[in-house]
């Protein structure tokens, strides 16, 4: 009888616990964000810009960069888009990011972005010292994206509450912004575009719609060029067309 109670008072704990973090979501949003859950991506298409066919671009990431291209796979290995290669995975976390870049060597790549993070439940922590070293293998040349915002008011069960609350996503791009900042590293604030621009999933709040979300590499895209610009990968005095090609 007694471990009869106790398992009924965790189980009313924990749905006690889960309409909290719901309801705080009601309090911390941003009501100016809210956009129609069916609304259309603006751009059905995947733009034309493209990097330099001599210069190799790198991005990792996990279920959302895996949903920028398909609302069906789970995992994408080194297909290349816009001329940067893509490796992501759903679920992915810091021990999949160290474990593919080493697979893979990043020294055969110019630049290195990372959309890495939201499973990591906020601990930025365990990427610092292995981006100061792969920072040193791409002689400077990485990205990090800040992670996407979470929607508290669509957090589906407890585990997203917990773990996937808008918080969570807000402490680890605290920890990645002050370290990129203390280094010298460059940074893409896909933190914002997201909040302001993307559609979080009902009854999820953590992906985003509509899937795939072309709008969302298309940006990404965008920054990265900008990026590439910057590290002077490419000399647009000499050929100001080398940098947008043609449609991937």
């Amino acid at each position: 009888m007694k471990n009869i109670m106790i398992s009924k008072f965790k189980e009313h704990f924990l749905i006690l616990l889960s309409l909290l973090f719901v309801a705080s979501g009601v309090i911390i949003s941003n009501d100016s964000y809210a956009i129609n859950a069916n609304a259309k991506s603006k751009n059905s298409e995947y733009i034309d810009n493209r990097i330099d066919e001599d210069i190799k671009v790198l991005f990792i990431g996990d279920s959302r960069t895996v949903d920028m291209f398909s609302a069906d796979k789970n995992e994408i290995r080194g297909k290349v888009y816009n001329n940067i290669t893509v490796y992501a995975k759903d679920g992915g976390t810091y021990s999949y990011m160290r474990s593919t870049l080493n697979r893979i060597n990043v020294k055969n790549y110019d630049v290195v972005v990372s959309w890495m993070g939201a499973n990591d439940h906020g601990n930025f922590e365990k990427y610092s010292s292995y981006y100061k070293k792969l920072k040193k293998k791409t002689k400077g040349h990485l990205v990090l994206c800040t992670i996407g915002y979470s929607d508290n008011n669509k957090l589906g069960d407890l585990g997203d509450c917990l773990y996937y609350n808008d918080g969570i996503m807000q402490r680890y791009n605290k920890g990645l912004t002050k370290w990129a900042k203390k280094n010298k590293v460059e940074t893409i604030n896909l933190y914002s575009f997201t909040k302001k621009h993307i559609t979080a999933r009902s009854n999820n709040g953590v992906h985003y719609v509509p899937s795939p979300t072309v709008d969302l590499w298309n940006y990404t895209v965008k920054q990265i060029i900008k990026k590439v610009d910057r590290f002077g990968l490419v000399d647009n005095d000499e050929n100001p067309e080398k940098v947008v090609l043609e449609s991937k």
